[in-house]
């Protein structure tokens, strides 16, 4: 099996969100939308600025429906050379006891069904990142994803 890291083709980073977290998601210790925004601000600068030969295209993906023009903003007026996709929907609907990885997978069905930047290659490395809320980009574990070699 290839490593991921040794493709051919730049990675796409997933980052997925939760702005606005349920009231009653457990054991969650940043609740403060506005402060969440703020730490995926500024994880999707610090991805932004990566070199374009590891990664060429940015998803972020939030499931609380929450508005996404600062993200866009932030793509909008700063300078990299990144195509970057932002996705928000509905999807913190099921019940609390489902716990975190089921809403994780399910952000995860909804962006690779979605998402234009998934479809548009074929053969790509898909970078899940995850931020630990409050902790900085510094902070992030990234992990292979998914990586679909060439034929």
């Amino acid at each position: 099996m290839t490593p991921v890291l040794a493709t051919k083709e730049p990675a796409t980073v997933v980052m997925t969100a939760t702005i606005t977290p349920p009231q009653n998601a457990p054991a969650l210790t940043r609740v403060d939308p506005r402060l969440r925004l703020e730490d995926y601000k500024q994880a999707l600068r610090f991805y932004m600025a990566v070199p374009d030969h590891l990664v060429d295209r940015i998803l972020f993906i939030d499931n609380s429906n929450a508005d996404l023009s600062d993200l866009q903003r932030i793509v909008d007026a700063e300078a990299h050379d990144k195509r970057v996709e932002l996705i928000s929907f509905e999807g913190n609907d099921h019940p609390p006891e489902f716990g975190k990885r089921y809403g994780e997978f399910r952000l995860l069905d909804v962006s690779l069904a979605k998402s234009e930047l998934i479809r548009e290659r074929i053969e790509c490395s898909l970078w899940k990142v995850d931020l630990p809320p409050g902790s900085g980009p510094l902070s992030m574990r990234v992990r292979p994803l998914l990586n679909i070699p060439s034929v």
